[in-house]
């Protein structure tokens, strides 16, 4: 699975670097409005998540599995290739391929680790998420050290060349990937079918969804941080900051999960959501070391939301609907994401705190459910 993890790394940084260049060719460059790159990129991310659903049901019905991640490198290559001509119509198929290449990556990627770590499917998933969480880190460092200077479009083009390049490795290791999970899968008896198995985890499904609407998009941080003139550095390194954390923090929520104790790194991410609000909520003088401690939270909950909750799913059901499972799940994240833009984006019209509260408020609702299902299950099938 190395050859995953570095794929993962790299499709990572890509990404990015392409997150990171697209808002300065849309207003900078090509002029369009604050409202319409809000659209394009809150209908592109929901998108991305039906496609999740798509390609998880592929990867469950397709023999070659690796066929899935050749299609998600393509289109994120010429996602990438398509920023060299800057206007509004490569601008939208450039958002939409490459979240087209994030629906076809994404469920299967997680269903293939799923199937191919055995018994250390919380290490396997938490070294995952530490890998794209190192290449978000190493994409935005890259950007900013290399626009920092100077903002043209030759050197944002010079990036655009590295993004392509770092695809076209991606897409080299993809080809050299052995899959075995064919032999794998082939021993295992079927438990559910796809209408059982989101009947027997509705609940799950539900705590899920009810904790991505407390998840507010990642642009509202940087915002409150400037809106308390914290310094220009530390707010346009958020990204890079909390993703670092998640790189620490990954393979330790991973350990847990594998370990006896495996709920406490469940309580952990959600805790981490609370003390992140309850810091923005409260604190009235927000200094440089307080904005840390909540970014550090912030990356806990973003790691420790995806480990934990995909780890659950796997135990749940048997490894023949891992990508299915993953693809509904990435549906419920996709639905409360979307009304977590919509709430959160209304609500800091108003007050920055209001989205703060809504936020903690929503995560004890989820925290509830989860203790309620879960307080007094205590064997390995369940979790």
């Amino acid at each position: 699975m190395i050859n995953l993890y570095i794929i993962n790394f790299l499709l990572a940084a890509s990404t990015t670097i392409g997150m990171t260049i697209i808002p300065l060719l849309s207003v900078e460059v090509i002029g369009i409005s604050l409202f319409l790159f809000a659209l394009i990129e809150g209908v592109g991310e929901f998108s991305s998540n039906i496609i999740k659903l798509i390609s998880g049901y592929l990867f469950d019905k397709l023999k070659n599995k690796k066929r899935l991640f050749f299609i998600a490198i393509i289109l994120a290559f010429f996602s990438k290739l398509l920023l060299i001509i800057p206007n509004i119509y490569t601008l939208i198929s450039t958002k939409f391929l490459e979240r087209l290449s994030n629906g076809f990556f994404a469920s299967p990627r997680d269903a293939f680790v799923g199937v191919m770590s055995g018994h250390k499917k919380g290490m396997s998933l938490g070294i995952l998420n530490s890998s794209r969480a190192l290449g978000c880190v190493f994409g935005s460092i890259v950007t900013s050290f290399y626009l920092s200077k100077e903002l043209s479009f030759a050197l944002i083009a010079n990036l655009i060349i590295f993004a392509t390049f770092l695809c076209f490795i991606s897409f080299v290791l993809s080809c050299l990937m052995k899959d075995f999970t064919k032999k794998i899968i082939k021993k295992e008896t079927a438990k559910y079918s796809s209408i059982e198995l989101i009947k027997d985890n509705y609940e799950l499904y539900i705590i899920i969804f009810l904790f991505f609407c407390a998840r507010f998009n990642d642009g509202l941080i940087i915002l409150f941080l400037k809106q308390n003139s914290i310094e220009p550095w530390f707010y346009l390194s958020a990204i890079g900051i909390f993703n670092s954390i998640s790189f620490l923090i990954a393979p330790f929520l991973g350990m847990i999960l594998d370990s006896k104790h495996k709920k406490i790194a469940v309580y952990i991410t959600f805790f981490s959501l609370v003390i992140f609000n309850t810091i923005f909520i409260f604190c009235k003088t927000l200094d440089l070391k307080m904005a840390f401690l909540a970014l550090f939270f912030w990356g806990i909950q973003r790691v420790g939301s995806q480990v934990c909750f995909t780890k659950l799913l796997f135990n749940n059901v048997s490894k023949e609907k891992y990508g299915t499972a993953c693809g509904v799940m990435n549906l419920f994240v996709g639905l409360g994401s979307f009304i977590a833009a919509l709430i959160g984006g209304y609500l800091v019209s108003y007050n920055f705190s209001y989205v703060f509260i809504f936020s903690l408020l929503l995560t004890s609702m989820s925290l509830l459910f989860f203790y309620k299902k879960y307080r007094f299950i205590n064997d390995s099938k369940h979790f």
